[in-house]
């Protein structure tokens, strides 16, 4: 992920903000890209952001409204 892609998933966001529902899994997409982008990394940050992607296999129910 570079900085303009970055600017540019933001910028998006902002376009598709009055559909709530549109713009919570776009944000929630871009945050988990940005994580996994992160844990390509070496050092800290890298090791940090592999031990949150492990999250997504904990079993229980995740709600939206």
């Amino acid at each position: 992920m570079t900085v303009n892609e970055a600017k540019q998933k933001v910028e998006t966001l902002k376009e598709i903000a009055g559909d709530d529902e549109a713009a919570h899994g776009f944000e929630d997409n871009l945050r988990d890209d940005f994580i996994r982008y992160a844990a390509t990394e070496k050092g800290k940050v890298g090791r940090i952001a592999r031990i949150i992607l492990t999250t997504s296999k904990i079993d229980f129910c995740r709600w939206c409204a």
